[in-house]
């Protein structure tokens, strides 16, 4: 999650993901503000 989208707003999406039965990922990471700058961990 990032600044740009509150996290209420991504949780209520993953909901709708799981009630259509899709497919998904979704990585929460407490503490990183951006996770593409953390590419370490990405690459």
């Amino acid at each position: 999650m990032d600044d740009q989208v509150h996290p209420d707003d991504t949780l209520r999406l993953a909901d709708r993901f799981i009630a259509a039965y899709k497919d998904f990922e979704l990585l929460i990471m407490p503490g990183a503000e951006r996770p593409e700058l953390l590419g370490e961990l990405f690459s």
